[in-house]
């Protein structure tokens, strides 16, 4: 069937199927893991250990939460946050020595202990994960990142005597703060991202200076004290941000 381009030219259906991406190229893996993890069970790679055990994950979704305001004539709908798909939702095939298994059970136990139930500090535990699309030559063709992700479920591995011809599979799901598109073959559809006390942010910049000019008050160590140990080996320069 031929397809109109909006120039009254014309191609053919099949000519477009072969630039569809396919759902079944992808890639997914975890750059660097805590180095609490490594530090318990031994240096871990994931991009060649898990990779091939990750049967299904999904590229994230976002939204904007609104409110409707009416002031005259219809309704309009003004935006003030941004709101992301909830968790990542991935399912695991289960390798013969359960290491798919023992990774998140103990990245799970970094985060709460299991004996004393005490909690991690978030940077000891978070880190960044990525998502590729490739094409049929596995060349990335899309990417994107999530920041300050930790695992939030480590599902139940099924087993049973029905199961003989069965692969045994986990369901993960993993937490995360927010994701970026980090490479595109149409670098039109990149945006840096946006890291929160970057100098560069001037939208953030605006929003404290305007706070501090009715009276808010900052007591992030990096505003107070630029040695404290929190900014230690940062170049943040808190001179930055002017009255």
């Amino acid at each position: 069937m031929p397809i109109n381009d909006g120039s009254n030219n014309y191609c053919d259906v099949k000519s477009l199927a072969g630039s569809l991406y396919r759902p079944t190229r992808y890639e997914f893996y975890i750059p660097e893991l805590p180095s609490l993890i490594n530090s318990t069970i031994g240096e871990f790679d994931f991009r060649k250990e898990i990779q091939f055990s990750v049967e299904s994950v999904f590229f994230p979704s976002r939204n904007i939460s609104s409110e409707p305001i009416k002031l005259a004539g219809p309704v309009d709908e003004i935006p003030y946050e941004a709101t992301y798909s909830g968790d990542l939702d991935i399912s695991i095939r289960v390798s013969g020595d359960f290491k798919e298994k023992i990774l998140f059970e103990t990245w799970m136990d970094i985060i709460i202990n299991q004996k004393t139930q005490n909690l991690n500090y978030p940077d000891n535990y978070r880190c960044d994960a990525v998502i590729n699309g490739l094409n049929m030559k596995n060349e990335t063709v899309f990417q994107t990142l999530l920041t300050q992700v930790w695992p939030k479920s480590v599902g139940r591995i099924s087993v049973g005597q029905g199961l003989t011809d069965s692969i045994a599979t986990m369901q993960l799901q993993l937490a995360y703060r927010r994701y970026f598109i980090t490479y595109s073959e149409d670098v039109r559809n990149i945006g840096e991202p946006t890291i929160a006390w970057n100098k560069n942010a001037s939208f953030i910049i605006d929003k404290i200076n305007h706070s501090r000019r009715y009276g808010g008050q900052f007591l992030d160590p990096r505003f107070i004290d630029p040695t404290s140990e929190f900014n230690a080996g940062s170049d943040f320069n808190p001179d930055f941000i002017k009255e």
